[in-house]
């Protein structure tokens, strides 16, 4: 007896649905972890002594949303809370640092 195969329309269908759900968790999973992220920069602008230990997700996250944002001295005021150390393996930040003091 010959086994019968599935319609492959109804499994491009049933892929693609599979697909643009998993994406979708994937989208709602991500603004959830870059929330969490922002969350955590604007604690780390608003410390007073210096942000320990410092997320550098957070942080790259939070500057960039600062960058595009125009707000070069928020860039620069959580700069002056982060520990040299830090900056020091993390070029990409101090970059922004840089950038933002010529503005």
């Amino acid at each position: 007896m010959k086994e019968k195969l599935p319609d492959p329309d109804q499994v491009i269908k049933t892929v693609s649905q599979v697909t643009r759900l998993c994406l979708s968790l994937k989208k709602a999973r991500l603004e959830s972890e870059r929330e969490e992220l922002l969350s955590r920069y604007n604690s780390y602008l608003e410390s007073q002594g210096q942000a320990e230990p410092p997320d550098h997700e957070a942080i790259l996250i939070g500057f960039h949303e600062c960058w595009l944002g125009g707000d070069f001295e928020s860039i620069l005021k959580t700069a002056k809370t982060l520990p040299e150390d830090f900056l020091v393996r993390h070029p990409e930040i101090q970059a922004y640092i840089k950038q933002a003091a010529r503005k």
